[in-house]
């Protein structure tokens, strides 16, 4: 979250902007690094955070050692396994995985007959 606050006489107004589900990609490891340096110089401007806890990565070829990312991005949950964003899976070995289609006419149809309604 960051926020800016505006003073005027006898009004404070304090605007906030919320950032999630960020996708961010990135070459190789040393991009990471450039990464997360960007990202302190930012949050220490904005006040903004990241919670890398809370962070998902796809390892993508054969850079896989997280061990030689800075310790910050060490607590990242790093997989090579589909990841899920926004209800979609990204894979680095399919291009798109089967779980993208699993019931996908079923939500479609469902969406459709939701939309119908509001006619």
């Amino acid at each position: 979250m960051t926020g800016l606050v505006l003073w005027e006489p006898e009004l404070q107004l304090v605007l906030s902007a919320y950032a999630n589900d960020v996708l961010l990609a990135v070459q190789d490891p040393g991009d990471l690094a450039r990464v997360e340096a960007c990202q302190a110089i930012y949050s220490a401007a904005s006040s903004a955070r990241v919670n890398w806890v809370k962070s998902s990565g796809l390892a993508v070829g054969d850079w896989r050692q997280v061990s030689s990312l800075p310790p910050v991005l060490q607590t990242i949950r790093w997989s090579t396994d589909p990841l899920l964003y926004l209800g979609v899976y990204l894979s680095a070995m399919h291009p798109s995985p089967p779980e993208n289609w699993q019931n996908l006419e079923g939500g479609v149809i469902e969406w459709l007959w939701k939309w119908t309604r509001l006619l």
